[in-house]
């Protein structure tokens, strides 16, 4: 699938606000940007659905349509679980996606 996205978190910190995804790094030691989205670099990604490990994105984008917009809310259960600190936010949060379909590969 070929999208575009953007990702929030709504954190379990005292403000209580949503947050752009702060970056963080990955398993790798590579930098993950700071808001984590396609948007602000102007590029898309491509992503296998069945490869997706958090069962909130596989759910979400299983059967989706090119020209599609989806708004996933997941919460901790159904989230990054561990793998949320290298996108610099708790797996405690509940993680927020708007995704453009953009293309079926």
């Amino acid at each position: 699938m070929h999208v575009k996205y953007s990702g929030w978190t709504w954190p379990t910190t005292a403000t209580g606000k949503p947050v752009v995804w702060p970056g963080g790094t990955n398993s790798d030691g590579s930098s993950v940007p700071a808001g984590n989205a396609t948007w602000t670099e102007n590029r898309a990604a491509d992503i296998e659905v069945s490869s997706l490990t958090t069962a909130g994105l596989r759910k979400a984008l299983i059967g989706a349509k090119v020209g599609s917009q989806i708004l996933v809310v997941m919460p901790p259960k159904d989230g990054f679980g561990a793998s949320s600190t290298q996108y610099g936010f708790s797996e405690k949060d509940t993680a927020i996606m708007v995704i453009d379909v953009l293309g079926i590969k």
